[in-house]
């Protein structure tokens, strides 16, 4: 592997709080939470200083999704790309492909990898769908995202 891929360190790992579980089992403890793990480059950062104030502890509802189980809000991803400097991201496990989204969304580079065709016919249509969407006004700058 290049040196660079080699020496992404993993900064941080965070918390979704789905608020409810699912996959109820005798072996073990039904998962109300999942981890977010971000590897970066070592010279990433966040926005700035204020956005390190949402916490590594995130709460947000689980969604409903036909066409994929383990589907996830999208505030997720665009949490993490809206506080941080990023200027790409790379989804290794991308399922429907909602942090995809969230970069066409926000205008950034993403690369997501996906094993199954299927979410990946998914993933592929929503992500296109999201990069020929008009622009919408930013919430938080008042300017089109």
């Amino acid at each position: 592997l290049p040196t660079e891929i080699v020496h992404l360190p993993v900064r941080q790992v965070i918390i979704w709080d789905r608020g409810s579980g699912f996959n109820c089992m005798a072996g073990a403890y039904m998962p109300v939470s999942e981890w977010i793990v971000l590897i970066a480059k070592p010279d990433w950062s966040l926005r700035d200083k204020s956005a390190s104030a949402i916490g590594d502890i995130w709460r947000f509802p689980p969604v409903a999704d036909k066409e994929h189980p383990a589907s996830f809000p999208i505030k997720l991803p665009t949490n993490a790309l809206q506080t941080s400097g990023a200027v790409s991201v790379i989804d290794p496990f991308m399922g429907a492909g909602t942090t995809g989204v969230a970069a066409a969304q926000l205008r950034r580079r993403f690369i997501g990898i996906e094993l199954t065709p299927k979410h990946f016919d998914t993933a592929c249509r929503r992500i296109e769908a999201a990069l020929h969407a008009p622009k919408q006004a930013s919430i938080f700058d008042g300017e089109a995202a």
